[in-house]
C-alpha cells in the first residue's frame, strides 16, 4: 500500500484527529515566497458512506462470485482528506498543483491577473464577510492573535469541527495534455 492509501485508512474512522499536525507548504512566484499552514480540520472532512451488500451468483467451477452490490439503506460516518493526487507534468514549469478548498478555509486568496505574470497572494486576514467584520485589514495585520479567534482559525487548545461534505466528491476535469 502507498504512503497516501496509508494515511487515508488511519483516518477513515475518525478518532485522533486532533492529534494531526499542521501541513505547510512553500509557495512562491516571480517577486515572493510564502509558507502556507494548514491545520487538520481544513484538510480533512467528514462525510457519510453508504452500506453496500454485495451480490453473489454461482458460477460452475467457480464457486460463489460477486456479481454487483446492493445498498442496504444504510450509512456510516467516515473521514477523508481534502486533497487529492494528480499528475499533471508542464515543459515549462515542472509539475502542477492544485491547491483547492483547504487553502480558501485557512487563507484570504487575492489574484492580480493584471500583473507579469500573473501575481497571487495569500493572507491570515478576515475577509469582512464571514464575521470578521468591520475591521481595518492594515490593522489586522498587525493583531494576528486578536483576529485568529474572530475569523475561526484555530487557537492553541481549540478544536474546530470538521467541515460536513455530502454528495460526490468532485474531481478536476481538464485536459492535462494542453499546456500550462
Amino acid at each position: 500500500m502507498s504512503k497516501a492509501a496509508i494515511f487515508q485508512s488511519l483516518i477513515q474512522d475518525c478518532i485522533g484527529l486532533n492529534e494531526l499536525p499542521p501541513i505547510h507548504f512553500h509557495v512562491g512566484g516571480s517577486n515572493s515566497k510564502q509558507a502556507l499552514q494548514l491545520e487538520a480540520w481544513s484538510y480533512i472532512f467528514e462525510t457519510q458512506q453508504k452500506e453496500f451488500e454485495y451480490v453473489y451468483q454461482d458460477v460452475p467451477g467457480m464457486g460463489k462470485v460477486p456479481t454487483g452490490k446492493n445498498f442496504t439503506g444504510k450509512s456510516h460516518k467516515v473521514c477523508a482528506l481534502a486533497f487529492d493526487t494528480m499528475e499533471y507534468q508542464t515543459q515549462q514549469n515542472g509539475p502542477v498543483w492544485i491547491l483547492g478548498l483547504p487553502i480558501f478555509y485557512e487563507y484570504l486568496v487575492g489574484y492580480d491577473m493584471e500583473a507579469k505574470p500573473p501575481a497571487i497572494s495569500f493572507s491570515s486576514v478576515p475577509c469582512g464577510s464571514c464575521g470578521g467584520g468591520k475591521e481595518n485589514v492594515e490593522e489586522n495585520t498587525t493583531k494576528k492573535t486578536a483576529f485568529m479567534s474572530e475569523s475561526g482559525a484555530t487557537k492553541k487548545g481549540h478544536v474546530r469541527q470538521l467541515r460536513k461534505v455530502s454528495g460526490p466528491f468532485r474531481r478536476p476535469n481538464m485536459d492535462l495534455s494542453l499546456p500550462l
